[in-house]
């Protein structure tokens, strides 16, 4: 499911959802699926900030996700290991090992839970040379 603001060249950010209680609700299966809740708004209002639509991705378990003990993960930290999607679209706690593949937002509401990213890897840019003189870092 595709939702979001405009689309630019940018791909859409895919965003992992599970079903959060009283904040997003998830109905249906994997592969068709109907979501709903206040964080939805606040989806969009990040595709928007970073003019891009978001393509909404559930786990098949739709759960947070576990570690197991051969260091391999399920759920929604399955996909953020494996690159399957670029964040959460639900709140997270994070803990010492979660905290080794993603990074986190500022805390969301007033609880220990943030939404997570994948953390960014270091690659060349030729054009990073001009931009300190992009119009976003001028204004």
């Amino acid at each position: 499911m595709i939702l979001g603001g405009p689309v630019v060249a940018a791909p859409c950010l895919r965003v992992a959802i599970v079903n959060w209680i009283g904040l997003l609700h998830l109905r249906g299966t994997s592969d068709n699926f109907t979501i709903s809740g206040p964080i939805l708004p606040l989806l969009v209002i990040i595709a928007e900030k970073m003019e891009r639509c978001f393509e909404i991705v559930v786990p098949p378990s739709k759960t947070y996700g576990t570690r197991l003990e051969n260091g391999s993960w399920l759920g929604m930290m399955a996909q953020l290991a494996s690159r399957e999607v670029d964040m959460s679209g639900v709140p997270v706690q994070i803990d010492e090992a979660r905290s080794t593949i993603v990074d986190q937002s500022i805390s969301l509401l007033s609880e220990l839970v943030v939404l997570i990213y994948i953390k960014p890897k270091e690659r060349s840019d030729l054009a990073g040379f001009i931009k300190p003189f992009a119009f976003q870092v001028l204004c």
